[in-house]
């Protein structure tokens, strides 16, 4: 008996420690499995954390560029419509100087003034300076000081030439044509450099 018993506890012995063996090893490949599933959560969560605050930037730099966009294209219609004003100033001061040329060699001839005349050119040329000085608002919003300055001294400019030729001294136009290309030029640099145009 003493032999069964021992070979029943030898046979006990090698069944315990195979399936201690069996589920040690099954055992740790679970806590393997299992840690390595915590794992990817946590790299899922992480993932999903960094995804979100990817599109989170990706949004805030797109509004970003959109927002910059819009102020541009803003700033250009701007600045198309102050040099168009100009050109309308310039093309009316031309009128402006066309009729009081004729006006001076009327007074010349002792014929007499042109009112009529007189009162429609010096409206279209009040109303295209009125339309270029209200631009001016809308530049110095939108623009830096140097197309402000421009702006404006253009503008007195302007109007001082316009008192000098309704004083029948239409010839002021002619002499003060350099001056006046030089302030235009101003101008248009002056947007160049707004609208960042080489």
């Amino acid at each position: 008996m003493d032999l069964l018993q021992s070979l029943i506890a030898l046979g006990l012995v090698a069944l315990v420690a195979g399936l201690g063996a069996y589920f040690g090893s099954y055992l740790k490949t679970k806590g393997k499995n299992l840690a390595t599933h915590e794992d990817i959560d946590k790299v899922l969560v992480e993932v999903r954390a960094t995804t979100q605050a990817t599109k989170e930037i990706e949004a805030r730099i797109s509004d970003n560029v959109w927002d910059r966009q819009k102020r541009w294209e803003m700033k250009r219609d701007v600045l198309f419509e102050m040099a168009r004003k100009a050109s309308l100033e310039i093309g009316a001061m031309n009128g402006l100087k066309a009729v009081y040329t004729t006006e001076k060699i009327n007074v010349e001839k002792g014929l007499p003034a042109r009112l009529e005349k007189r009162l429609g050119v010096g409206a279209r040329w009040n109303d295209a300076a009125a339309e270029f000085e209200g631009m001016q608002i809308l530049v110095a919003a939108s623009c830096g000081i140097e197309l402000v300055k421009s702006i404006g001294e253009f503008g007195l400019f302007m109007r001082n030439l316009s008192l000098e030729i309704v004083k029948l001294k239409p010839e002021a136009f002619d002499a003060a044509l350099p001056e006046m290309a030089r302030k235009a030029h101003a101008i248009s640099l002056a947007i160049r450099k707004e609208l960042e145009i080489r």
